[in-house]
């Protein structure tokens, strides 16, 4: 049983294989890549002392700790660098059904606190791109795939970013996923796999990875104590995570992301090439074409989810461009990318995205650089991104008063409230002007709706009070219900939001009028 947290885990003895150079402010690694040897995952090696001894002891271990049986979790210092607050965390992933390999940061202040500190979840970018089977048949052949079919590794990712040279303003822990060779999320886009395809991203990321970090150092478990940030791919589905779950999340960041424009006002050739981009990212994830799956796409683009962000109160920061830096001193401005592309179309494109975000009421900040895409994130990352997620960890977030939301998940969790739903076809089911004191929210689609609510017991005795659930329909009679209260003060009842239909839902449905929202209001009242 895995009853401790770092300090009570096997530290094997780091392993250095080479300590890269940054070339000047700004710049990325100038030296040769760094080979790491596949991992002895086994704790082989010296025992050694945690940068923070003993975080917490055997007896004040955390009471999940039995969750993690059979995860075999290993600790160790980075074999990529001779620096003890860089640590390897590898484990089996239930999940994913793989041993998978996370990196952690652990800043300078980490040793000398005893209060738990937030936590910065990266998000690497693309690794290799989906080959449609070409790079199985090449290799099948003896012939080597091109160079971005053949697997990765994402670990150079968050030392582009600079989080290594950072531990003394870093006032948070960072923690990235998919750190081993060849990497599981290629081009996963983050998201869950459809179908029994792909890897279940997302589930991994808020099942396995956040409570394990929980468990392992003493990090905060609140939202005000938690951040996301990505780069290219990963700033997408960094984005894509707060907009799915701002309940979670103080803050969202994302370096070069993207925006495809998909079923919004960008020319239709960059909606073509952002929609092909899409498919070949997600198709073995279990994603048709988006012009015969849309309603699904249309679930992946964080512009659709914007009313779940309008009370959150996550602040959002996206940038473009690195500000055309040199990769070493002797080379000219830009000379590292084309930076053509990125200008012409992900600029383009991402400014489209932030009108439409401007346009819909949610407060953000974006920053367009020259430069390539997925260049020098370091400089952006020092500039915009740092001092900001050190002033959101310290100020801290409120939870908002009420909320909306919308999603086409089945089932879902949202500020306390816990849904599933009942019905054969795909569209968007909304929560809007839902109270999180759980007494009132009206609900817009179709099925039936099992609804869990957030505590409505304020104080005393929380089982077992009675409560008087009404439903009132825009287009049928008003129902009532008598629902008791569990032992954490929730209640949970079943209702019928309106019949089901056969037909996914499309836009050019819905924006004709012909695929319509039924609404019910649900007021909660306590019986005296």
């Amino acid at each position: 049983m895995l009853t401790g947290r770092v300090g009570t885990l096997l530290l094997a003895a780091a392993i250095t294989v080479g300590s890269p150079q940054l070339a000047g402010e700004g710049a990325t690694i100038d030296a040769p890549p760094i080979e790491v040897p596949e991992p002895a995952l086994g704790g082989a090696g010296p025992e050694s002392t945690p940068p923070r001894a003993a975080v917490a002891s055997q007896d004040e271990a955390s009471s999940d700790g039995a969750r993690f049986d059979g995860w075999n979790v290993t600790v160790r210092t980075d074999p990529g660098y001779a620096n003890e607050q860089i640590l390897e965390v590898a484990f089996d992933s239930p999940v994913l059904g793989l041993r998978t390999i996370m990196l952690v940061w652990l800043p300078d202040r980490y040793a000398g606190v005893e209060e738990p500190l937030p936590t910065l979840y990266y998000l690497h970018g693309t690794t290799h791109s989906n080959s449609f089977g070409v790079a199985q048949e090449l290799a099948e052949q003896g012939v080597d795939a091109p160079a971005g079919l053949r697997p990765g590794s994402g670990r150079g990712s968050p030392f582009g970013v600079g989080f290594h040279e950072n531990l003394d303003e870093q006032q948070f822990v960072v923690v990235a996923p998919d750190m081993q060779f060849p990497a599981w999320c290629g081009h996963c886009w983050w998201i869950d796999g459809r179908d029994g395809q792909g890897v279940d991203a997302e589930t991994h990321l808020f099942e396995e990875v956040v409570p394990l970090t929980e468990h392992l150092f003493g990090v905060r478990s609140d939202r005000s104590g938690r951040a996301i940030l990505g780069a290219s791919m990963g700033a997408n589905g960094a984005l894509l995570q707060a907009f799915r779950h701002p309940d979670r999340f103080a803050f969202v960041g994302g370096l070069s992301p993207t925006y495809s424009g998909f079923g919004h006002a960008v020319p239709p050739f960059l909606q073509v090439h952002g929609g092909n981009i899409w498919w070949q990212y997600i198709q073995d994830q279990g994603y048709g074409h988006p012009a015969q799956d849309e309603i699904h796409y249309r679930a992946l683009e964080p512009v659709n989810l914007t009313p779940q962000m309008l009370s959150a109160d996550v602040e959002i920061v996206a940038v473009n461009g690195d500000g055309c830096l040199p990769v070493a001193p002797d080379e000219g401005a830009c000379e590292n990318a084309d930076p053509h592309l990125e200008e012409f179309i992900w600029h383009h494109t991402m400014g489209v995205w932030s009108s439409l975000l401007v346009e819909r009421g949610v407060e953000h900040t974006w920053i367009e650089r020259e430069g390539p895409h997925g260049g020098i994130n370091r400089d952006s990352y020092e500039r915009w991104f740092l001092p900001r997620i050190n002033q959101r960890f310290a100020e801290g977030v409120d939870t908002p008063e009420r909320f909306s939301y919308r999603t086409i998940d089945l089932d879902f969790d949202i500020w306390g409230y816990e849904v599933q739903v009942d019905r054969t076809n795909t569209e968007f089911l909304s929560l809007l002007d839902a109270g999180t004191d759980g007494r009132a929210l009206t609900l817009a689609g179709t099925g039936v709706v099992t609804l869990r609510t957030p505590p409505v017991v304020d104080r005393g005795r929380r089982d077992g009070r009675t409560y008087e659930v009404t439903g009132t329909p825009d287009s049928a009679p008003a129902w009532t219900q008598t629902v008791v209260t569990d032992d954490e003060g929730r209640l949970t009842f079943t209702f019928e939001l309106a019949p089901g239909r056969d037909v996914d839902e499309r836009i050019e449905l819905v924006q004709t009028g012909a695929f319509v929202f039924p609404r019910t209001r649900i007021a909660i009242t306590p019986i005296e």
